[in-house]
């Protein structure tokens, strides 16, 4: 094909042609994606390791199945949501609660650093 008269004449236009057919499906698999459309369930194999792409199109009618997609989405939205409010009023703003470690964790480290001052006086006393 690639050594045909008439590819060689065209070839420009059916690459472009190409290109745009690509864009077109590039288009439509975000929105389908970005619309909740489709979800990635783990396979039925034992060990997990490969993923199968799912969607409700494939087994209903597209009315139903948008409807069904959105109210999934919604309730992705709400549980998300939840979860962040919940994980925001874990927070504490408090000055003494803030950086890195816990108050247990800091509650440790000091301990530990005392008694090591502590030992060090010891010893050289």
């Amino acid at each position: 094909m690639l050594k045909w008269r008439a590819y060689k004449q065209h070839r420009h236009t059916i690459r472009s042609l190409i290109k745009t057919i690509v864009q077109a499906s590039k288009r439509y698999k975000g929105r389908r994606v970005g619309a909740g459309v489709f979800y990635l369930v783990p396979s039925d194999m034992a060990d997990y390791s490969t993923v199968q792409v799912r969607s409700h199109v494939y087994n209903m009618p597209i009315k139903e199945a948008m409807r069904r997609c959105r109210s999934e989405l919604e309730r992705r939205e709400d549980a998300l949501d939840r979860h962040n409010n919940m994980m925001a009023s874990q927070v504490v703003d408090d000055d003494h609660n803030t950086g890195l470690l816990s108050p247990a964790a800091r509650l440790l480290l000091w301990t530990t650093l005392s008694s090591l001052v502590l030992a060090c006086v010891t010893v050289l006393l």
